[in-house]
Formats: structure tokens, C-alpha cells, sequence
């Protein structure tokens, strides 16, 4: 091989290898978060990724950039699901179903404010919440119009049950057959029926809680 094509090749094995740490590392740290929490320790993280901590630091500038790589991760797979979703030409209730019992697959990669992550308050953050907000909202309009779905339910209850039954509870090994029993419960008391007791929780309340959080960790 000539000089100039080894000198080529140096930088792209270099990369690769780089790219494939990255992964490594934030692979180790969705599995050791979901099971230890979000405290686990930067050297553990390496360690469990079978790496020294030097080359976490070479990833990562420092452990809020991790974090914040899963949670725009954990935005962009939900963003996927909603638009899998809406390619299927599925709408209204059996949208609504779709979205949660696929979250709910993925449950181990949500790293998310309202699983407890510090929330992001980038411009990019806040766009992909207000898209998935919306994307829900135009479900359930499609819902409501064809009468399967109450007129007072509203996208944040989707998010927040999203929220809760993506989260396992300690002590069991029947999560996923729980949590699909609580999403048939959710989607009986969306479908049209009595008033749920309000005011309901809007997008904009919950951008104002984590502006708060963001503003008293700062």
C-alpha cells in the first residue's frame, strides 16, 4: 500500500473506532442507568463498556453531554414511532395504542425528564417535545371527530401515561404484562365516556417545569 493511502486509512480506522466507543459507552450506560439509576458513576459506565475512563472523556466532554446525547436519542426514537406510526396510515385510537405499546418496547432507552432526567432546554429539545405534543394531539382530534376518543383528553395524558408505564417497577418480573394491562385500562378510559376531573395538564406546563428545574440547577 502506498504512504499517502496508509496516511489516508489512519484516520478513518481512527474514526471508526471512535464512533464504535461511543456506542459501546452509551449502550453500557442506558443498561447500567436503567438498572442503577441515573447517578451511576462515569467510571462505571467505562468499565461496564469494557473501557478506561480516558476514553469516556475523549466521547464525551463530560457526563451532562452523555446524558444529553440519550435524551435527544430518546426524542428522535419516539419521534420515529409517531411517524412509523402515521406511515402505516393508522389514526385516532389505534394510534394512540400503537404509540404507547412501541414506547413501551423501547422502555430501556427512554431517558427522559419525566423519568427523572435533568431536561434539556435547547432549542432543539424543546422542538422535538413540541412535536411529539403535536403529533399526538392530531391522533387524537382524528379520534375525536370520528367519536372513539373524550374531547377532553389531550396529549400530555398520553405522554404522561407513556411516562409511567415505561418506567418498571422494582421487585417483579412481569413489568411488560403489567404495564400492557395498564395501557387496555388507559385506552378504555380515553375512549369517549365522563368527564375526567380538570384543568388538564398542558405542553406549555410541563416546558414551564423544566425551565424551573433547569433554572435552579444552573
Amino acid at each position: 500500500m502506498e504512504e499517502s493511502a496508509v496516511a489516508e486509512a489512519g484516520p478513518r480506522v481512527h474514526r471508526r473506532d471512535a464512533a464504535r466507543n461511543r456506542e459501546r459507552l452509551i449502550a453500557s450506560a442506558l443498561s447500567m442507568i436503567a438498572r442503577d439509576g441515573f447517578n451511576v458513576p462515569v467510571l462505571m459506565i467505562a468499565q461496564e463498556a469494557g473501557l478506561g475512563v480516558a476514553t469516556f472523556y475523549r466521547s464525551f466532554p463530560d457526563r451532562s453531554a452523555l446524558m444529553r446525547e440519550l435524551e435527544h436519542r430518546a426524542y428522535d426514537s419516539l419521534i420515529t414511532i409517531l411517524e412509523s406510526i402515521r406511515t402505516d396510515g393508522v389514526g385516532g385510537l389505534e394510534a394512540i395504542e400503537r404509540f404507547l405499546t412501541d414506547s413501551l418496547e423501547i422502555a430501556d432507552q427512554l431517558i427522559l425528564p419525566l423519568h427523572g432526567a435533568a431536561p434539556i432546554m435547547d432549542d432543539d429539545a424543546i422542538q422535538k417535545r413540541a412535536t411529539i405534543d403535536s403529533t399526538l394531539e392530531e391522533f387524537l382530534n382524528e379520534g375525536r371527530v370520528d367519536g372513539s376518543i373524550r374531547h377532553d383528553a389531550n396529549a400530555t395524558d398520553i405522554i404522561v401515561c407513556s411516562a409511567l408505564i415505561t418506567q418498571p417497577l422494582h421487585f417483579t418480573s412481569h413489568w411488560h404484562r403489567s404495564a400492557n394491562r395498564h395501557i387496555a385500562l388507559f385506552l378504555a378510559g380515553l375512549a369517549a365516556g365522563a368527564n375526567l376531573p380538570g384543568p388538564a395538564v398542558e405542553q406549555s406546563d410541563i416546558e414551564a417545569s423544566f425551565r424551573l428545574e433547569a433554572d435552579e440547577n444552573s
